[in-house]
C-alpha cells in the first residue's frame, strides 16, 4: 500500500489491486468500475485491461488503482475485504444471472 499527498495536505491511501483472470471481452473499463465501487473500497483511481500474453487466449489481465478516501468510517464489509487481501488471500466476487460467473481479486504485488 502506498501513501499519497494530495495538493490540499490530506492524505489518502491508495491499493492496487489485480483480477488475473477475466473474460476477455466480457469486462470493459465500465464494468470494472461499477463492481469496484460497490465493493465500496474506495474511488477507482485508474483501470487497466490488457491481454496476458502467456496466459490461455480468452483471458485477459486487469489492475485496478482504488483511492481509499473513506478510511476511518468504511463499511464492516470494506474492511474485511482489506483485511482479507493484506493476509495474503483472495477475494471471490461473483456476478451474473443466469449461469454466474466470478473474478479473483488479489493486492497486486
Amino acid at each position: 500500500m502506498t501513501l499519497s499527498i494530495q495538493r490540499t495536505g490530506i492524505s489518502t491511501k491508495t491499493i492496487t489491486l489485480c483480477v488475473p483472470r477475466i473474460a476477455a471481452g466480457c469486462a470493459d473499463r465500465g464494468t470494472v468500475r461499477r463492481v469496484f465501487t460497490g465493493l465500496g473500497l474506495g474511488d477507482v483511481d485508474s483501470i487497466n485491461i490488457r491481454h496476458c500474453a502467456n496466459a490461455t487466449p480468452e483471458n485477459d489481465f486487469c489492475t485496478v488503482r482504488v483511492r481509499r478516501t473513506n478510511v476511518r468510517g468504511e463499511h464492516e464489509r470494506a474492511r474485511t475485504i482489506i483485511d482479507r487481501l493484506h493476509s495474503g488471500r483472495s477475494v471471490s466476487v461473483v456476478m451474473g444471472r443466469g449461469i454466474p460467473w466470478w473474478w479473483k481479486i488479489y493486492l497486486s504485488r
